[in-house]
């Protein structure tokens, strides 16, 4: 994510356009901050529903996806990724836990991983997506690589749920 300035930056010529609009962003980082800032508002409320279209965070989504990442700056197309990966990052909670729907949750993890850089310090992403996939072995093995907390734990404790039944019954 990089800093570009308000001056830097005219959303005017941006493919995202109604996304910053959307979000009243002026730079790439900025979108990204206003976007998290909704996520976690959503959240925290638990309203945040990757089935509901009506939410800022959903139309925002839909308008990134949309936009070609050929006509975006390097700092547009890394705060697109960044947006789209937590959007389905998020969503795979949702298929899980809420709807209990397996074919969404597989969708959302190729997709997270799909738009998650090289790199990203987030390894749960990849671990929920072998668990979807019922690939409990390479998801053990995954876990043994994720060392800083609170990721470890977390994947103790999505590994044992799943063992327990606990992600599709």
């Amino acid at each position: 994510m990089l800093n570009t300035t308000k001056k830097d930056f005219e959303i005017e010529k941006s493919p995202m356009r109604k996304a910053y609009i959307l979000l009243h962003a002026h730079s790439p980082i900025e979108l990204f901050k206003q976007y998290l800032n909704k996520d976690q508002q959503l959240i925290k409320s638990h309203r945040w529903d990757y089935k509901n279209p009506r939410l800022i965070i959903y139309k925002v989504k839909a308008i990134l996806e949309k936009a070609n990442p050929d006509k975006l700056t390097k700092e547009e197309k890394d705060e697109r990724n960044e947006i789209l990966w937590l959007w389905y990052h998020h969503s795979i909670s949702y298929a899980v836990w809420k709807y209990k729907d397996r074919k969404s949750a597989r969708n959302c993890t190729t997709m997270a991983l799909k738009y998650q850089i090289k790199n990203h310090p987030n390894r749960i992403t990849r671990l929920l997506h072998y668990l979807v996939h019922c690939q409990l072995k390479k998801a053990e093995k995954w876990s043994e690589t994720i060392t800083t907390e609170p990721e470890k734990s977390t994947a103790v404790k999505l590994i044992k749920f799943y063992k327990d039944g606990g992600f599709f019954s």
